[in-house]
């Protein structure tokens, strides 16, 4: 289910912005985002100057579909002020510390013009893992995100059946503890 709750994630947060422009993949893992982008059109696509950005050279050797792929980390983003239109980061800021990941998010906030999108699970989930950029470091609630002033939105955990008997909009508009399992933070920036 994580490939899934994923790609819906990219889903709605492209849904909120504007899909043009310079598109930064913050934490772009494996190019998912580029396979979404890539179903727009052609001419839509031509508009977007999409820029995939991981810490994990492995992911960026795989990820196609970037206009660039650049090394670096999340927290020390390589570009002007103010010069990415839109920046999206999916599953990504729980595999940093708190410090870090409030450092991520003044980097986002650094570099974007317009608007921002960024989904992560609901509070702390223990994960383990091999790949040392893969452990889950810290965990996020709303709160976190709305004293920044983002818009917060939820997503099911879809691996439970229950969620099927709650309208998807009252899933996605309200905190249902026993249903939600993702945030969707978002914020326009002009």
């Amino acid at each position: 289910m994580g490939r899934l709750a994923n790609l819906l994630s990219y889903y709605f947060c492209l849904a909120k912005g504007e899909l043009s422009g310079r598109i930064l993949d913050a934490g772009c893992g494996s190019g998912l985002l580029s396979f979404l982008i890539a179903g727009v059109g052609r001419e839509k696509r031509e508009a977007i100057e999409l820029i995939g950005v991981d810490i994990y050279e492995k992911f960026l050797k795989i990820a196609e579909g970037y206009d660039h792929k650049i090394l670096c980390s999340v927290t020390h983003l390589p570009f002007r002020d103010k010069s990415i239109d839109s920046s999206l980061s999916i599953e990504v800021i729980e595999h940093l510390s708190k410090k870090d990941g409030i450092k991520f998010l003044d980097e986002l906030e650094r570099v974007t013009r317009k608007y921002i999108a960024l989904s992560t699970p609901f509070g702390y989930k223990k994960r383990e893992s091999p790949n040392m950029w893969m452990k889950h470091r810290s965990g996020w609630v709303p709160k976190d995100f709305r004293v920044r002033e983002y818009k917060i939105r939820y997503l099911p955990n879809f691996s439970k059946k229950r969620w099927m008997f709650i309208p998807f909009a009252i899933a996605y508009m309200f905190w249902i503890p026993s249903i939600t399992d993702k945030i969707i933070a978002f914020k326009q920036i002009d």
